[in-house]
């Protein structure tokens, strides 16, 4: 029971963004990325104890976008206006090893 003592208290002080992974499988379930075809912005709404990560594919392999996921419960907007039109894979992972990979289609 010591040791509860001690834990707790550590707990209060880390941060909510750092500390509890496991929510994360629920977090991709409830995960919302629109509109697709894209033309500008591209959102991704979640909620989230943990940081995450996008990345953006084309279809030769090559890596265009790798931007990082806030944590919280966000409404996060990727700017796409630098994007060559044309089709493209996205990955989103946060914290697990879970992630969630889709089609995106670039139209300006």
């Amino acid at each position: 029971m010591k040791n509860s003592f001690v834990f707790f208290p550590l707990l209060t002080y880390l941060s909510a963004c750092t500390y509890h992974c496991a929510a994360d499988i629920t977090v991709l379930k409830e995960l919302k990325v629109f509109p697709n075809p894209v033309d500008d912005v591209r959102n991704i709404q979640y909620h989230s104890c943990n940081a995450g990560v996008v990345k953006l594919i084309n279809l030769n392999g090559v890596e265009v976008l790798n931007s990082t996921l806030p944590c919280g419960n966000i409404s996060h907007k990727i700017n796409l206006q630098n994007i060559p039109n044309g089709n493209y894979i996205y990955t989103i992972r946060f914290c697990t090893n879970d992630s969630v990979t889709n089609k995106l289609i670039v139209q300006h």
